[in-house]
């Protein structure tokens, strides 16, 4: 998050991009859908290249503001997970060396 002179305090890591992901406060199975949007972006993400973390910590800022966020973002519900996105500075495309796999059958 940012500090009081709106400088990323290093929790988020220079992320270019937050997902946010939020449910109405009436639904029934918030935390569930919530935490399978994540599981599914999470996927999308790494099929992409994209780096991508889970922000574990911003989450708890939500729930200690208690509606702050969401009010500032216009939201009419409840964030329940996150993440934070951006492009690895390195890529390894061969980053395990693995030797053939031999079958003996018997």
């Amino acid at each position: 998050m940012f500090g009081e002179e709106g400088k990323d305090l290093g929790v988020l890591r220079g992320a270019t991009a937050v997902l946010l992901i939020h449910t109405p406060k009436s639904y029934h199975f918030i935390t569930e859908d919530c935490q399978l949007a994540y599981q599914n972006a999470s996927l999308m993400a790494e099929s992409l290249g994209v780096s991508q973390f889970y922000t574990g910590f911003v989450l708890q800022g939500i729930k200690q503001k208690k509606g702050k966020l969401e009010k500032l973002l216009g939201i009419n519900g409840r964030i329940m997970a996150g993440m934070a996105l951006g492009i690895p500075l390195f890529q390894y495309p061969n980053y395990i060396d693995r030797k053939d796999i031999v079958l003996n059958w018997l």
